[in-house]
């Protein structure tokens, strides 16, 4: 069997869908967009991937101080006692869901998942930036920390020969 390539990683494609997604007002970005919808099941799997991975490595973190290596007595025990976790938890069951292709309104869910999916991009860059941040308005922002992601999956795709 042949190794995946690189655009075949449907990380790639639910980056691709974002940053479209983010750059709405441009007309040619908005017919990628659609396009891209044409096959909305699979990009809400892939975008409802990206998001539950980037629950898991962004906002649980920052937001909540929960690691997936902590103990699940530790983060049940949290879980009780926080409502907004307990939201965010159920939150990540739904992208796990949506991950795994368990959607009813495939373009729906896949709208508003990539709207979550610049807020927690935007959470992550003010994670990543220094205590007193510049101000950046628009999606300059959210655009940058999708390309640092997209150079991060393009690298751990495995051989994807020389494009």
């Amino acid at each position: 069997m042949a190794e995946p390539k690189a655009v075949d990683d449907p990380r790639l494609w639910a980056i691709a869908y974002v940053k479209f997604f983010v750059q709405d007002a441009d007309p040619e970005s908005r017919e990628s967009r659609l396009l891209l919808e044409r096959d909305s099941g699979y990009m809400s799997r892939a975008v409802g991937n990206f998001a539950l991975f980037l629950l898991d490595a962004v906002e649980l973190p920052v937001n909540f101080r929960v690691h997936w290596t902590d103990s699940w007595v530790e983060v049940d025990s949290l879980r009780r006692l926080s409502p907004a976790l307990r939201e965010t938890l159920a939150r990540r069951e739904r992208y796990r869901r949506q991950g795994a292709g368990y959607t009813a309104c495939p373009k729906y869910r896949l709208r508003q998942t990539a709207k979550d999916v610049v807020g927690m991009l935007w959470l992550a860059y003010q994670a990543e930036c220094a205590p007193d941040p510049p101000l950046l308005y628009g999606s300059a922002p959210v655009v940058e920390m999708l390309d640092r992601y997209r150079t991060r999956f393009g690298r751990s795709s495995g051989p994807s020969g020389n494009a």
